[in-house]
């Protein structure tokens, strides 16, 4: 009898778990997908500047992140809500590479052989890149 009425309680949690996921659906998902694509976006800028060895010393760091995230969330939201193809989610990819070399390239660059992005490095970088889909509007 137990374990009917724990099934019960099952199979009822899953259907409600189902009708709500598809009621969450239908609503503007726009948020989570931009929000997906900041992440990844995050993650080639984490890339780049690894490979060229490229930090954020904490003096900069809120005002970096800041200011890559303003550059590239108005991007994502922009091309989830264009409901950007493949092929355009590509060329924004290369976008934000190129984004990140930039500010690798004006970053400020130390006797060790390492280069500390800030925040004038940043602006610099969004200016070369600007205008690009999905950025700089």
């Amino acid at each position: 009898m137990k374990r009917l009425l724990i099934a019960g309680i099952v199979a009822a949690l899953a259907a409600l778990t189902i009708t709500v996921g598809v009621r969450a659906q239908k609503q503007d998902d726009t948020p989570y997908k931009a929000a997906e694509l900041v992440q990844h976006w995050h993650l080639l800028i984490n890339q780049v500047f690894e490979d060229t060895k490229a930090f954020t010393s904490d003096e900069f760091v809120d005002e970096v992140y800041e200011l890559e995230d303003e550059f590239i969330a108005g991007g994502a939201v922009r091309a989830v809500q264009d409901k950007a193809t493949a092929d355009q989610l590509k060329k924004a990819d290369d976008a934000v590479k190129r984004f990140a070399a930039a500010m690798v390239e004006a970053g400020e660059k130390l006797p060790n052989g390492v280069t500390r992005v800030t925040e004038e490095s940043v602006r610099a970088a969004a200016k070369k890149i600007c205008p690009q889909y999905p950025f700089c509007g």
